[in-house]
């Protein structure tokens, strides 16, 4: 399958990648860049036209990072992708909520290497809500994501680190835009990859997820907390960052609530 960047070019009225932190010292973005990104930083969406897909600057070896709805031409990219990994009809990889998620895609040249969906909870119901600590979702809606789908390119040479570097720098842009939360879900396997990340097990009951049919685990990652994580040392500190106990806390509070 052949896989090209479909938009002409980015559009984003950025002058130097947002992501001086994430490229080697040896990388020209990098002595160019503004200084390491903080969450005071304004939004740099201009949400007037959904249809395009946002530049948001390069990372790591170079790779740039693009931000997009499921409505910008470009999304095709992201269906290519899951169906390359997949082994599904491009038809078959769309899902309800795609459409009121953020996309983001990762590019070598012309070609998508990652994606992942990123589904800000303040936008409306997430995957899998109904399975999530309620009390957590009541308290964080408006700080809260769930991300998913996230896919490497399989005919592209890549590494862990890699993947680490593309997820990091999609926590950049959405640290930079108020996110402090990100609740997922998984299976049992994929749990320790979830952990060395800096995800933490919720001390909750395991569900039968609706669309996979797996059981899934409940995970939660706090980017500003001082717990360890390979993916929290590549992000920024942050002066408002949610602690583990806070959402212990609230994992009790649900679990009390639906035991009464």
């Amino acid at each position: 399958m052949s896989l090209s960047k479909i938009h002409s070019a980015p559009v984003n009225a950025c002058e130097s990648s947002r992501f001086a932190a994430l490229l080697p010292s040896a990388s020209p973005l990098a002595s160019t860049a503004t200084s390491r990104p903080s969450a005071s930083l304004p939004a740099t969406t201009p949400a007037s036209d959904a249809r395009v897909s946002y530049w948001l600057g390069a990372y790591g070896s170079g790779d740039d990072l693009y931000r997009m709805s499921s409505s910008a031409p470009a999304f095709a990219d992201v269906l290519r992708l899951r169906s390359l990994v997949y082994g599904r009809p491009t038809a078959a990889c769309r899902d309800d909520f795609d459409a009121s998620a953020e996309h983001y895609v990762s590019y070598r040249g012309a070609v998508p290497v990652c994606a992942v969906r990123i589904h800000r909870a303040s936008t409306g119901p997430i995957e899998c809500e109904a399975h999530y600590p309620s009390r957590i979702l009541e308290h964080f809606r408006a700080r809260l994501s769930s991300g998913g789908r996230l896919l490497r390119n399989p005919e592209l040479p890549a590494s862990p680190a890699h993947t680490r570097d593309f997820v990091a720098a999609c926590w950049v842009d959405q640290l930079n835009r108020g996110t402090r939360v990100d609740i997922v879900n998984a299976v049992e396997r994929l749990v320790p990859y979830y952990r060395i990340w800096g995800y933490h097990k919720l001390p909750v009951p395991s569900f039968r997820h609706p669309r996979w049919g797996t059981e899934s685990h409940n995970l939660c990652f706090l980017p500003g907390s001082a717990s360890p994580g390979s993916l929290r040392q590549r992000l920024p500190k942050l002066s408002d960052s949610v602690q583990m106990s806070d959402i212990i806390e609230l994992c009790n509070d649900t679990t009390m609530e639906v035991q009464n």
